[in-house]
């Protein structure tokens, strides 16, 4: 079985303007980044090395990732090794 790559998957359709505004949760997050999540969480807060804050929108205690954010930051943080 062939392990998947960052430069093996094919590039994602542009998203739709309803996508964009989306809000994912924690668990969508890191099923999509296939981690953690706690690992999604301290992404969140900045306690990654060598790794920007992955953008959030706070909730009450509940914080939730826009889709297009998520996107961007995965694009931003592919070229920083």
């Amino acid at each position: 079985m062939k392990v998947l790559r960052a430069h093996d998957v094919l590039p994602e359709p542009p998203l739709s303007e309803e996508d964009c505004y989306r809000l994912l949760t924690i668990s969508e997050v890191a099923r999509e980044l296939r981690c953690s999540k706690g690992h999604v969480q301290h992404l969140i807060h900045g306690k990654v090395p060598h790794t920007r804050p992955l953008p959030s929108i706070a909730l009450g205690r509940r914080r939730m990732i826009r889709r297009s954010s998520l996107h961007e930051w995965i694009r931003a943080t592919e070229g920083t090794h």
